[in-house]
């Protein structure tokens, strides 16, 4: 048996500007975008085929080592956790943050959409929390029941 020699180059590379303190990566649902959790507190998202820089999140107060978009066809909302202990969900295409989660007492190192109703979370602080996200919405209805 011979030994087959691996191909060793990417199928796409991003230029330099983003984010050299990459720690996690997400592809929204339509694969348009790409979500990128690094060590400056933030949450910068790219359109994948130029390359431009959408909305930045910020509002971690820590490095933000997971990103996740909704399962919905546009991936409309896009969690972010990590050093802080806080899940943040946010409107991905405007950037406007609509709910934060608190509840972990540890670093939150892994989040996942796990349908169109919960949000499931796991931390250092060695807890899995599963979230209720059906109530998500862009604007604050002060009337609600």
């Amino acid at each position: 048996m011979g030994t087959k020699k691996e191909l060793q180059l990417p199928l796409r590379e991003f230029p330099a500007h983003i984010p050299v303190s990459c720690l996690n990566v997400a592809f929204s649902p339509d694969g348009q975008r790409i979500a990128i959790g690094d060590t400056e507190n933030r949450v910068v998202i790219r359109e994948v085929e130029t390359g431009k820089e959408l909305p930045t999140l910020r509002g971690h107060s820590g490095d933000v080592y997971t990103v996740a978009f909704s399962r919905d066809p546009d991936g409309r909302w896009l969690a972010s956790a990590g050093e802080d202990s806080t899940v943040k969900v946010w409107n991905s295409h405007t950037g406007k943050l609509v709910r934060s989660f608190r509840g972990h007492t540890g670093l939150v190192n892994t989040l996942a959409f796990l349908d169109g109703r919960t949000l499931i979370t796991g931390s250092r602080d060695r807890k899995i929390k599963f979230w209720d996200v059906t109530q998500l919405s862009d604007t604050r209805d002060s009337s609600s029941k």
